[in-house]
C-alpha cells in the first residue's frame, strides 16, 4: 500500500565547538531552531544555516536537518 508523506516541520539544530576542555577534548555546543518550512530544498536550508551561522559568535561545525512528518496509508 502507499503511503502519504504530509510535511509539517524542519528543525535546524547548528552544532559549534566552542573551547577545549582541560582534557584537550573540543567542547561542543548545539543551537536549536524550530518551526522552519518543512517545504524548504536541501539546499534553501543550507543557506539559509549559511546565513544564521554567520551572526553567531562560534564556528559551525555541522548542521542537522529535522523533519517532522506524518505518514498516512492512502
Amino acid at each position: 500500500m502507499p503511503v502519504l508523506v504530509n510535511p509539517l516541520d524542519s528543525k535546524m539544530v547548528l552544532e559549534f565547538q566552542t573551547g577545549i576542555d582541560d582534557d584537550g577534548k573540543a567542547i561542543v555546543k548545539k543551537k536549536s531552531f524550530a518551526r522552519i518550512k518543512a517545504e524548504l530544498t536541501n539546499e534553501d536550508f543550507y543557506q539559509l544555516a549559511a546565513i544564521i551561522s554567520g551572526l553567531q559568535q562560534h564556528m559551525v561545525n555541522e548542521i542537522y536537518r529535522d523533519d517532522l512528518m506524518t505518514l498516512e496509508q492512502e
